[in-house]
């Protein structure tokens, strides 16, 4: 007996994977920004805290590390909706939320992997 085959139609077709994929999103979308939208402001706000506190910068590099992380799934949560012709309000503020949140965490990236400057030793007589 046979096993039941599911209809894809155009690109889904090719990549049934990625299409899988963006059903899942879009069918669990509440959920996913439910936890991703928290999750990457937590991440971001975490990580200036650990800029402003001059924490050690590989502290900063992880958090920003792992900031990036829900950013980057929130913006192909965006794209899914997108690829079926929602656009709406809540796609783009999505979007925009991410989009600063990863420049941020960008900056906190790059401020930490630049060396520290180095305070001139004093001349003891």
């Amino acid at each position: 007996m046979l096993s039941p085959v599911s209809v894809s139609v155009g690109v889904c077709d090719r990549v049934s994977w990625l299409c899988s994929l963006s059903m899942f999103s879009r069918e669990h979308c509440i959920a996913l920004c439910g936890a991703l939208v928290p999750l990457t402001i937590l991440l971001t706000f975490s990580a200036i805290l650990l800029v402003l506190a001059e924490a050690p910068r590989i502290w900063q590099r992880s958090l920003a590390l792992a900031g990036a992380l829900p950013a980057i799934l929130m913006v192909l949560h965006v794209y899914s909706w997108w690829a079926v012709g929602v656009v709406a309000a809540p796609t783009f503020i999505l979007c925009g939320l991410t989009v600063i949140c990863g420049l941020i965490q960008l900056v906190i990236l790059k401020r930490s992997l630049t060396p520290a400057a180095i305070a001139p030793m004093a001349v003891v007589s």
